[in-house]
């Protein structure tokens, strides 16, 4: 179970760090 929640929040941390380039990539590009 340990394993599998910070696997978790390795995941939501990529989510996070995604997210915000993906804004600053739209955000650019309008």
């Amino acid at each position: 179970k340990v394993l599998i929640k910070g696997t978790l929040q390795e995941v939501m941390k990529n989510l996070s760090s995604l997210e915000e380039v993906f804004f600053s990539l739209t955000e650019g590009g309008k």
